[in-house]
C-alpha cells in the first residue's frame, strides 16, 4: 500500500470504527487534494492521513474519491447556485468548479497557447456545460491575444504592432548602451542607465539583462572596486536572465563564477554543470574545473550530489586535458545563433508554455498521426514528463489540441490523435522497407528562426537499409532540429520512413529513419488501440521514374503537421477558486460562480 497510516492508535480507530476503504485521493470541491484512508460516517466523511492525524469532512464538500464523481446531497438550491441554463444546482456543480480552475489556471499565466489549450480542454470535456458559451468567449480572448503573439508586461497584454514597437525601441536603446565587440561591453554609467531603461519598459529584454549581470560580474571580480554590491546587481541580473532564457549555458557559466565569488559553493558547481549538460564544449568543462578545485573539499567529498558530479566531471576533465586548482576564470558570452535545444531532463526548464516542438503525419482521416517518441516527451527511452499536453498546427493555419495514444519502448514512434469535425488527409505506409539508392523527400517544420514555422521539403536518397538496427533506414538529407517526426516519402508519396535522428561518421552526414516495417510492428502491438493505418505497394514500377517534388508536396502537405509540446496546461479538474491575473476578456456572470472577474487586455 502506498500510503499507510501511522500510528497504533490511528490503526486501532479504524479497526473499532468499522471497515476502512483503504487508501484513497479524495478531491475536495475547493480544489485541494488529500490522501488518506476513508470512510463514510452519516453525512461526513473521517480520514486518516499518513502521518496519523485525522479530519472530517461533510460528504457535501467532497467532490470525488479515486477519481469516482461523489454525489452531492440534495438541498434547495440558492439564487447563487442556480446555472445560468436553468439547471437545478447539482447538475452544475461539476462544470461551475471545473470552469472555476480553468479561468484560475488561464487567468495566472503569462503564455496565452496555454490559456488556449485549457479553454479546449474544458470545451470538450464539458460540451454540454452551462457554462459553455462563456467558455468559447474566454477562448475567444486568450485565442486573439496567442495570434498577436502577446506578452505580459508590467502587469499588461501587449501584442501585435504594439509589440512590435515596444520591442524595437528597446532594441534600439540596448544598441546605444553595449558595444558587443568588446570583453566589458556597456558604455559606462549612460549605458547603464540606458540598460535600466530598456529593462524597465521590457523586463523580459534578455540582452538588456544578460549585459547588466556581466558587466556587473566582471567589475566585482577582476577590479575588486565595489566588489559586494557589484556582485549582488550581477547575480540579480543574471538570475533574472536564466529565468528568461534557462537553456543558455553562458549564462550559468557567470552564474558559477559569481556564486563562487559570495561562497556559495554547491550553487556554483550545480551552475556549471548544466552548463556542460547543455553544451559539452571544452570552455564550460575550464568552468566547471574551477568551481570544483575552488571550493572545499569537505563539500565536494561529502556532499552526496556534489560528489556524483565531481566523479562525472573528472571524465570531462580527462577528456578536454583541464583540472587542478587555480585555473583563471573565463566570462562567456552567447554564442550567436548557438543551439541549446537539447536540454538534459530536469534541468533548464523552460516557463510555461511552448517547450519544444517537432513534426508529425497524419495516417488515418479520422485524426491519428504519427510523430517521434522525442517529439512526444523530449526523450526517446524516458516518459513524458509531468504537465505537458501537444498541440498541432495544420498546413492551412488550424490549430486543434491533440492526445497521447501510445508510445514506443524499441522505436522512436508516438501515436496521436486529434478530434476534428473534417476528415484529415493521410499518407499511406510503404509495405516494406524501401530499396538503397531510391529517391526520398521529407516534409517538416525544422528551426528557421522564424516566428511562424513553415513547412520545408528536402530531397535525398536512402543511403543503406539496416534491418538490425535502432533506425532501420539511413537517408541522405538535410535535416535540423524541428523536422523530426516528419513523413520522408517516396516516388509514389508512401511514407517509407519517420525523421528521427543525424549523426556525422567522419565528414559524413547521416540522417536516420525509423522504417515502414518498424511503424507495422508497433502497430500490431497496439492491438486494438491501433489505428487503421494503410500500408500500399509501390505503384511506379519501372526504373528511370523520377520523384516529383512539386507534385509530391502539394499532395502530401496537407498530411503534415507541426507538433508542439505545452507545458502549464494539464488535466482540468473540479474544484479551486478563481485567481487574480489579468483576463482577456471579462465574460459575463455564469451564475453558478464560474466567471466575471479580471481585466480586459492592454487595461
Amino acid at each position: 500500500m502506498k500510503y499507510r497510516v501511522a500510528g497504533l492508535v490511528a490503526a486501532a480507530c479504524l479497526a473499532v470504527a468499522g471497515l476502512s476503504l483503504g487508501a484513497s485521493k479524495i478531491e475536495l470541491r475547493d480544489g485541494t487534494v488529500v490522501v488518506g484512508e476513508i470512510r463514510k460516517i452519516g453525512n461526513s466523511y473521517q480520514i486518516v492521513k499518513s502521518d496519523g492525524s485525522r479530519m472530517f469532512l461533510p460528504v457535501s464538500e467532497v467532490l470525488s474519491i479515486d477519481g469516482h464523481a461523489v454525489a452531492a446531497p440534495a438541498t434547495a438550491p440558492t439564487e447563487a447556485s442556480k446555472s445560468p441554463a436553468g439547471q437545478n444546482a447539482n447538475a452544475g456543480d461539476v462544470t461551475a468548479s471545473a470552469f472555476k480552475v480553468t479561468k484560475s489556471k488561464a487567468d495566472k499565466t503569462d503564455a496565452p497557447i496555454v490559456a488556449v489549450q485549457l479553454w479546449d480542454a474544458f470545451i470538450e470535456k464539458y460540451p454540454n456545460s452551462p457554462f459553455i458559451d462563456d467558455a468559447k468567449k474566454e477562448r475567444e480572448g486568450w485565442d486573439k491575444l496567442y495570434k498577436d503573439k502577446a506578452e505580459r508586461v508590467n502587469g499588461k497584454w501587449v501584442g501585435g504592432q504594439e509589440l512590435k514597437d515596444l520591442k524595437k525601441k528597446c532594441d534600439d536603446l540596448f544598441r546605444e548602451a553595449v558595444d558587443q565587440t568588446q570583453e566589458v561591453g556597456v558604455r559606462g554609467e549612460p549605458g547603464m542607465r540606458k540598460l535600466e531603461e530598456v529593462i524597465k519598459l521590457y523586463p523580459k529584454h534578455f540582452g538588456a539583462n544578460f549585459e547588466m549581470g556581466f558587466y556587473n560580474l566582471v567589475k566585482a571580480t577582476r577590479t575588486q572596486q565595489g566588489s559586494a554590491v557589484s556582485l549582488s546587481k550581477a547575480l540579480t541580473a543574471l538570475e533574472r536572465t536564466s529565468d528568461i532564457a534557462p537553456t543558455v549555458p553562458e549564462v550559468w557559466c557567470n552564474l558559477a563564477i559569481g556564486y563562487n565569488f559570495t561562497k556559495q559553493y554547491q550553487k556554483s558547481i550545480e551552475c556549471a554543470y548544466k552548463a556542460v549538460q547543455m553544451r559539452d564544449e571544452k570552455k564550460f568543462v575550464e568552468v566547471l574545473a574551477n568551481a570544483i578545485y575552488r571550493a572545499p573539499q569537505a563539500i565536494v567529498n561529502v556532499n552526496p550530489k556534489i560528489r556524483e558530479i565531481n566523479e562525472l566531471a573528472q571524465i570531462l576533465f580527462r577528456k578536454y586535458g583541464v583540472g587542478g586548482a587555480g585555473g583563471e576564470w573565463f566570462y562567456y558570452r552567447p554564442t550567436p545563433g548557438a543551439s541549446s535545444e537539447d536540454v538534459p531532463d530536469g534541468e533548464g526548464k523552460r516557463p510555461p508554455g511552448v517547450q519544444w516542438t517537432g513534426s508529425g503525419f497524419f495516417v488515418t482521416n479520422d485524426g491519428y498521426l504519427i510523430t517521434n517518441h522525442h517529439v512526444a516527451a523530449s526523450d526517446a527511452h524516458k516518459a513524458v514528463p509531468e504537465g505537458i499536453t501537444w498541440r498541432i498546427r495544420l498546413d492551412d493555419g488550424t490549430e486543434l489540441p491533440a492526445e497521447l495514444v501510445q508510445m514506443d519502448e524499441k522505436a522512436d514512434i508516438a501515436v496521436m490523435k486529434v478530434k476534428t469535425d473534417k476528415p484529415t488527409p493521410f499518407l499511406k505506409i510503404a509495405e516494406d522497407n524501401p530499396e538503397q539508392g531510391s529517391e526520398a523527400m521529407v516534409l517538416g517544420y525544422p528551426a528557421t528562426f522564424s516566428d511562424a514555422p513553415s513547412l520545408q521539403i528536402s530531397k535525398g536518397t536512402v543511403k543503406s537499409v539496416h534491418s538490425d538496427e535502432e533506425y532501420h533506414v539511413w537517408f541522405d538529407l538535410n535535416t535540423t532540429h524541428g523536422n523530426s517526426g516528419g513523413p520522408i516519402i517516396d516516388r509514389d508519396g508512401r511514407c517509407i520512413g519517420i525523421l528521427t535522428a543525424g549523426g556525422k561518421v567522419y565528414d559524413m552526414m547521416y540522417v536516420f529513419g525509423v522504417g515502414p516495417n518498424q511503424i507495422e510492428n508497433f502497430m500490431k502491438e497496439m492491438g486494438d488501440k491501433a489505428p487503421k493505418v494503410q500500408y500500399e505497394k509501390p505503384i511506379t514500377t519501372a526504373d528511370g521514374v523520377f520523384l516529383d517534388s512539386l507534385k509530391l508536396t502539394r499532395e502530401c502537405r496537407g498530411a503534415t503537421v507541426y507538433v508542439m509540446a505545452i507545458s502549464g496546461a494539464g488535466d482540468i479538474k473540479s474544484g479551486g477558486a478563481p485567481g487574480g491575473g489579468d483576463a482577456p476578456s471579462a465574460p459575463s456572470d455564469p451564475g453558478g460562480g464560474g466567471g466575471g472577474g479580471g481585466k480586459g487586455p492592454g487595461k
